[in-house]
């Protein structure tokens, strides 16, 4: 009898030791993040008055912070983060960043296909305050409000749009005009040329992603890289010095 009643006492524990195991594993794949979601999505739209959509969630387990990527339900072109405080219950994210970075780039984008070149750019506010601010200002205020010293833009243009050095000259003077139109910020502008069969794929990405990078691109086997600065209206790289940059 001691020995049937051991072998259920182990039958027991390993029993529950299976279930805290699945239950840590349906934390992580789907119960609680569905709960963390609506409860982020709720607070997002008591805090811009508008819908929004989660995507993703992340850094759950043994943290206790949640990240998500949401996108307002009537614009899916402005993909960004939420942080999300279990303990303290409160957010903070970078809606307001996000769409006036993405105002930015569309307007780039335009600007450079006006030109017959197949472009998409990724930019970023360098130190920007994502608590300033607000949805409705135009880019110049908001950059003025949220303290923004430098605009980082990342692009991938498609491979056979790079011709020769006009080319590079236009993004260079497209850039400048961007600069001017801000009160001469500084930008940071880099290229990444991408191969003509993977390039849709990655401006669709690029357009629902919140963050782009080095390593990002290498996923779509971009073929080579420049970069330069913009400073009181003057690139620190000739057209020339690109070009050859990107032709190594």
């Amino acid at each position: 009898m001691r020995k049937k009643c051991a072998l259920k006492t182990f039958s027991q524990i390993f029993a529950q030791g299976v279930m805290v195991i699945m239950l840590s594993f349906l934390q992580g794949c789907g119960l609680v993040s569905e709960n963390t979601s609506d409860v982020v999505v709720g607070m997002l739209k008591d805090k811009y008055d508008r819908e929004f959509i989660s995507t993703n969630i992340g850094d759950r387990y043994n943290t206790d912070t949640a990240t998500l990527f949401c996108y307002p339900k009537d614009n899916e072109r402005v993909h960004f983060t939420v942080e999300y405080d279990y303990k303290n219950k409160t957010i903070s994210d970078d809606f307001i960043c996000r769409s006036n970075a993405v105002k930015i780039d569309d307007e780039l984008q335009k600007t450079l296909n006006e030109n017959s070149m197949s472009a998409a750019t990724f930019t970023t506010f360098r130190n920007a305050d994502n608590d300033a601010g607000n949805i409705s200002e135009n880019i110049s205020d908001f950059i003025k409000s949220a303290n923004v010293n430098e605009l980082y833009i990342n692009s991938a243009i498609k491979a056979s749009c790079i011709r020769s050095e006009d080319d590079i000259q236009y993004i260079i003077d497209t850039v400048k005009a961007l600069s001017l139109r801000y009160d001469n910020i500084e930008v940071l502008f880099s290229i990444y040329t991408i191969p003509d069969d993977s390039f849709e794929k990655c401006v669709n990405d690029m357009q629902t992603t919140t963050y782009v990078n080095d390593p990002w691109f290498k996923n779509y086997s971009f073929i080579s890289e420049t970069s330069f600065v913009l400073e009181n209206g003057a690139a620190n790289a000739s057209a020339e010095k690109l070009a050859s940059d990107l032709k190594e």
